[in-house]
């Protein structure tokens, strides 16, 4: 029964995600929401689903809008460099094509830890790629493992139409949750470590390794919801 009702949330959730993405500019807070929900979920916490939900998606609208500008930034230079460089004869500037793969690459060592850390703790602009850089290096495995997972649930929906309502029910909440399988039990450390500081300032040494996966730059703050979020690296500036 546990695997049925964890199944209509995730369905819930992609429904809810795929429609808050419906705006574009709203995304990023919209994959904040999904995967501070999906957290809940595997905590056993997954009631009050659509309050939650929105709740979450109102306290990250800001933050969360910032950081999805830059992605969507650097995803349309991308782009556009990509399909200008296709189109050339001229052999010799195919080696350009080698720095805009290097690009993509780092930009999705970023997304798939970027969007969780948002979730679960208030860290402003900067802090959010400071911290998802830190992490994406430290759960170096870890990251490309569920850069691998966004990929490759990317490319198989995207070979046919006929697939847009397998990405409707499940698109974006099936890789959300595969990779948070993946991402979770260093969120968890995070948490659990500033649970036990209780709020004491946090030390500015480099991110080592996933056992010290809760020494991030930062100090607590005020959360969205009283009992659910954390945080890190809060810019005074």
């Amino acid at each position: 029964m546990r695997a049925l009702s964890n199944l209509v949330t995730l369905l819930l959730l992609n429904i809810m995600t795929a429609i808050c993405c419906l705006p574009v500019i709203t995304a990023g807070a919209a994959f904040s929401s999904l995967h501070y929900m999906i957290m809940k979920m595997m905590d056993g916490e997954d009631a009050h689903l659509w309050k939650r939900y929105f709740t979450q998606f109102r306290g990250n609208l800001k933050t969360s809008t910032g950081v999805w500008i830059v992605f969507l930034l650097v995803g349309a230079f991308l782009w556009f460099d990509y399909h200008a460089l296709v189109g050339q004869n001229d052999n010799p500037l195919r080696i350009l094509m080698v720095p805009l793969w290097v690009l993509l690459f780092l930009t999705a060592l970023f997304f798939v830890w970027i969007f969780p850390v948002l979730a679960r703790f208030d860290c402003g602009f900067g802090g959010a790629f400071r911290n998802a850089g830190r992490l994406a290096i430290g759960s170096f495995p870890r990251t490309l493992l569920m850069a691998a997972i966004w990929f490759v649930t990317t490319f198989v929906l995207s070979q046919s139409w006929k697939l847009l309502p397998l990405f409707f029910l499940f698109g974006l909440s099936l890789p959300a949750y595969l990779s948070a399988l993946v991402y979770y039990p260093v969120i968890r450390k995070m948490i659990e470590r500033k649970e036990e500081e209780n709020g004491d300032a946090m030390s500015d040494a480099p991110y080592d390794s996933e056992t010290d996966a809760a020494h991030i730059e930062g100090t607590e703050a005020s959360s969205v919801e009283q009992d659910t979020r954390d945080t890190v690296d809060d810019e005074t500036t």
